[in-house]
């Protein structure tokens, strides 16, 4: 075996051991019924701020392990898996992000997920004059 190919199992051996450290949070779900949505509304949006905060987390410790692996200089698969499952993460934010403003009727940025005392407060189902008795 080759040295090259020692030191490329042995980076991915290390980038699977490094980024086991980071833990992914679970999907938040999200009713489809209407109603069910306006009865849950605020376990929604605790629900919904709490897994972007934790896939901000997530996020946040792939880059350190990127970090500790050398940043740019990291090796090139090193790089290439974290950088990689730091963009899957990004991705499956936003993609909640949408879920959850489609299911509330939300088209301004709600500021989910925004640090505690930070930012605006999601618009409620009476602020999009919703009428929650239907």
């Amino acid at each position: 075996m080759s040295m090259i190919r020692i030191v490329t199992a042995a980076a991915a051996v290390w980038v699977a051991t490094a980024a086991c450290g980071c833990e992914i949070p679970s999907v938040v779900m999200i009713p489809a019924d209407h109603r069910d949505i306006q009865r849950h509304e605020q376990r929604i949006r605790d629900d919904t701020t709490a897994y972007l905060d934790g896939m901000q987390a997530y996020a946040d410790c792939i880059r350190a392990e990127l970090d500790a692996a050398g940043g740019d200089a990291a090796p090139s698969m090193v790089k290439a898996l974290l950088v990689q499952r730091n963009n899957q993460a990004a991705a499956e934010s936003e993609a909640v992000l949408n879920w959850f403003k489609q299911a509330l009727g939300i088209t301004s940025n709600p500021n989910v997920g925004a640090p505690a005392g930070g930012g605006a407060a999601p618009e409620t189902s009476d602020e999009r004059g919703d009428d929650k008795e239907n």
